[in-house]
């Protein structure tokens, strides 16, 4: 697994992460280097935005067959736009990254057909989407905002798994031994 290395909760998401298996903290300019399969963590606790130079980059390793794990404000910049900063987003879904009213902190349920339990969420901005678009990889709030995709390459989720006391474990073991 290879940890990019942009500010967000870097310390403890890479003591969660070793836990699976040997993680590399890499730089922008070694993200030419990942080949098919290989897994980009980008981390949250940063801005739903990233700027061109880094979306280019990551784009490009996307195209090339990476896989993406993305964490919080990082899964937010995995959709078109953002109203948070004056930053640049993935645009790999449709879908609008929108400032919440109140900020959603704690521990709260998220039931779906391939993950059950209470993870940790610290955000202030959340995922609007187009419930007919492509619904079966994505879960949604009661709300309708979303809170995490799924696919073969990539899984992105608005909640903090590192700080979630190990209930998403499994399900993120399991995905990263998908090929």
């Amino acid at each position: 697994m290879n940890l990019l290395s942009i500010p967000g909760n870097s310390g403890a998401l890479y003591k969660w992460l070793d836990s699976f298996g040997p993680v590399k903290l890499i730089s922008c300019a070694e993200l030419d280097s990942l080949s098919k399969n290989e897994i980009l963590i980008l981390p949250g606790g940063n801005v739903s935005g990233l700027d061109g130079i880094l979306v280019k980059k990551i784009k490009e390793s996307y195209q090339n067959g990476c896989r993406i794990f993305a964490i919080c404000g990082s899964f937010q910049s995995l959709f078109k736009k953002t109203e948070e900063e004056e930053l640049e987003c993935l645009n790999i879904y449709a879908g609008s990254v929108v400032r919440l009213n109140h900020p959603r902190i704690g521990r709260f349920d998220f039931q779906s057909n391939w993950f059950t339990g209470k993870p940790y969420f610290n955000h202030s901005y959340a995922v609007s989407v187009n419930l007919t678009y492509k619904s079966d990889i994505f879960i949604f709030d009661s709300k309708g905002f979303c809170l995490a995709v799924k696919e073969a390459r990539i899984f992105g989720v608005q909640f903090h798994p590192e700080l979630s006391g190990g209930v998403f474990d499994k399900v993120f073991s399991e995905w990263i031994r998908e090929k």
